[in-house]
């Protein structure tokens, strides 16, 4: 069933008590619709309490410790209480995140690796900085979180990590968005960390096979775009075309 605006405002305008009703339908609800409708009137009671020890905020921190003592919660549940904290974007739940970041479900983890990328402060960078090193990054938008949250930080490399990531990732879709950025990248050694992508004799990396074609012709193509003398001497250099 769809939820109107009218039904959200009065939602809304109850406060705490219909706060404890919106968790109870997160966590029973079978419909996408309305787990995410629910997600979003959670995370703005949260938001409007002028209190950190406000009602509702008590109710979800009560909630997050039942979940702490508790593994029969289907992915999506956490993933949707995760999403509540990144709309928040409330450091006092930055424990929380911490928790997720250790869960035996892949997918939660991943979750939890884009929540902490999008909070604010230094607890949450050096959160961050932690988690990627243990966390496997599964999606673009996770990559780009990643990066977005730590491009000002002096102790990230995004070269050498971008670099790693296209030699020892397992998904071909995170491969590409780190060749990507890489090849955006006005910089001498993000071409050079290019090098063996763009060329086709390249061999083995360890025990990994040629790079696929589709990173090598969006290398390419990513350099054609910017048209510097950098990326034009990339591209000359291997004899590329980069309109493959």
């Amino acid at each position: 069933a769809e939820v109107s605006r009218a039904s959200r405002e009065v939602l809304l305008h109850l406060g705490p008590s219909a706060g404890d009703l919106l968790l109870a339908e997160l966590k029973r609800s079978r419909n996408p619709e309305i787990r995410m409708v629910s997600v979003d009137l959670i995370a703005q009671l949260l938001s409007q309490e002028q209190s950190a020890g406000g009602t509702f905020t008590r109710s979800f921190r009560s909630l997050l410790l039942e979940i702490e003592h508790a593994d029969d919660h289907p992915w999506y549940y956490l993933r949707n209480l995760l999403l509540v904290i990144r709309k928040i974007g409330d450091e006092g739940f930055l424990e929380w995140i911490g928790r997720f970041l250790a869960s035996e479900d892949a997918r939660v983890r991943q979750e939890a690796l884009v929540a902490c990328a999008q909070m604010k402060g230094d607890a949450a960078r050096d959160m961050l900085k932690s988690a990627i090193v243990d966390v496997e990054l599964a999606t673009p938008d996770a990559l780009d979180a990643v990066c977005s949250a730590l491009q000002d930080d002096p102790e990230f490399d995004p070269i050498a990590f971008l670099a790693g990531l296209i030699d020892r990732s397992p998904m071909e879709p995170v491969r590409l968005a780190a060749v990507i950025r890489l090849a955006t990248m006005d910089d001498d050694d993000a071409v050079d960390r290019l090098a063996p992508i763009l060329n086709r004799k390249r061999g083995l990396i360890g025990r990994k096979p040629y790079y696929p074609e589709p990173l090598r012709e969006a290398a390419a193509r990513e350099l054609a775009r910017r048209d510097t003398p950098l990326a034009q001497r990339a591209l000359r250099d291997l004899a590329l075309d980069p309109s493959e």
